[in-house]
């Protein structure tokens, strides 16, 4: 029953992070002032029959197990980008190391990890804090080839190594053509903030705004304007971040003389630093996830769900040795769910992340990872980090 428990959470994670993430994303609900905001945020957990909302069914569904299940813990890794821990959606939700005394500096439990009260970020940096930006994981190949005959590169193929090569390529061109398209964006920006005041426009409705989009002559100028402001709602601080990172794609995540593991003493045999919430205002993908799945779960006899925060990502690829150092602490510290929202097109050492796959199946913890936002036949492209039938693994999703 417990395992069915289990494999039901899992299911219920998979569906949430998805519909919801792509619903957030799409212009319907742009704030909470819209009418009805609380009926439509929960669209997709309604029944078409009893709520005429074509919904997956899912309250009727817990009011039909309700009487059936018995509350029970489940801890659930995030393997993604810091957590913020302040947030009142989490206030009961994340997971506690009740064998850790906080802020002692002393690893009272022996796992290895100093003060890991709730979790551990792997991109630590030896300040308290974390990198923000870290290198693509095609940098860290070509990057590593230029190292000598003993470098990672020399177990590659020639074909492999050209697929690096290219999607470096590729990547720069996109990058250098962004930044010159947003430089070129900001002073069409400025003049449209100045003739649609934000703060007039932020006080309506969704409902009033599309209204007042409507009397705009389409095609005209008004139009685009107002058009360009509303993708970035109504706020330059937006559009101020995706040029902050469009600059930063050229001078780190592609640069291959940037070293994001300067800082971190990852000499050692545990490194990084206990501090999961590291830069949460910038980087906020972890948070989503965890407020989406600990929200999820709001019927009578509800698992106990507890959210275990392990930093693994920033913007640009994560780290395989970090990966599979993370998986290692979710299993060791008691998660029963390992989920893992992000994905790469290259890995420098697959074999360490199965070892760890094979690590977390002997000892009973699922893995769910998404399938990326690409819109692409993983059959025909490899994703990373994945799992073939040939490795014959039963947790992994």
């Amino acid at each position: 029953m417990r395992e069915l428990r289990t494999i039901f959470t899992i299911l219920v994670i998979i569906l949430s992070i998805n519909i919801k993430s792509q619903y957030f994303n799409s212009w319907l609900i742009p704030n909470k002032r819209q009418t009805g905001y609380d009926l439509l945020i929960d669209w997709y957990k309604k029944d078409l029959e009893m709520d005429s909302v074509p919904g997956i069914s899912l309250n009727k569904l817990f009011d039909e197990m309700n009487s059936q299940l018995k509350s029970e813990e489940v801890v659930i890794a995030i393997l993604d980008q810091p957590v913020n821990l302040k947030l009142p959606e989490l206030n009961e939700s994340i997971w506690i190391n009740v064998d850790e005394i906080p802020n002692n500096q002393i690893d009272d439990d022996s796992n290895g990890y100093v003060d890991d009260i709730n979790g551990w970020n792997f991109l630590g940096n030896d300040k308290g804090d974390q990198e923000i930006f870290t290198n693509y994981e095609f940098v860290r190949i070509l990057r590593d080839n230029n190292q000598g005959p003993n470098s990672f590169l020399n177990t590659l193929d020639s074909e492999k190594l050209e697929l690096a090569r290219e999607a470096y390529e590729n990547q720069l061109k996109f990058a250098k053509e962004d930044l010159l398209r947003l430089k070129d964006l900001e002073p069409k920006l400025d003049k449209a903030l100045k003739k649609f005041s934000p703060y007039d426009l932020k006080k309506k409705t969704a409902i009033e705004l599309d209204i007042f989009f409507n009397k705009i002559e389409k095609g005209g100028q008004d139009y685009r304007d107002f058009k360009l402001i509303k993708q970035y709602d109504f706020d330059k601080s937006l559009f101020e971040m995706e040029l902050w990172i469009s600059k930063n794609r050229i001078e780190k995540m592609l640069n291959q003389s940037f070293n994001d593991k300067l800082g971190r003493t990852i000499n050692q045999d545990k490194y990084g630093n206990n501090n999961v919430s590291a830069n949460n205002d910038i980087l906020f993908h972890g948070t989503q996830v965890a407020t989406t799945i600990s929200s999820f779960f709001d019927f009578e006899n509800k698992p106990k769900i507890k959210i275990m925060p392990i930093v693994v990502s920033a913007y640009g690829d994560e780290d395989d040795n970090d990966i599979a150092n993370a998986i290692y602490y979710a299993v060791d510290n008691g998660a029963r769910v390992i989920n893992i929202s992000f994905s790469k097109d290259f890995s420098m050492y697959p074999e360490k992340i199965k070892k760890a796959f094979k690590y977390a199946e002997k000892n009973n913890v699922i893995i769910v990872k998404s399938a990326g936002n690409d819109n692409r036949n993983l059959n025909d492209h490899l994703n990373y980090p994945n799992s073939s039938k040939k490795d014959s693994l039963h947790n992994f999703l």
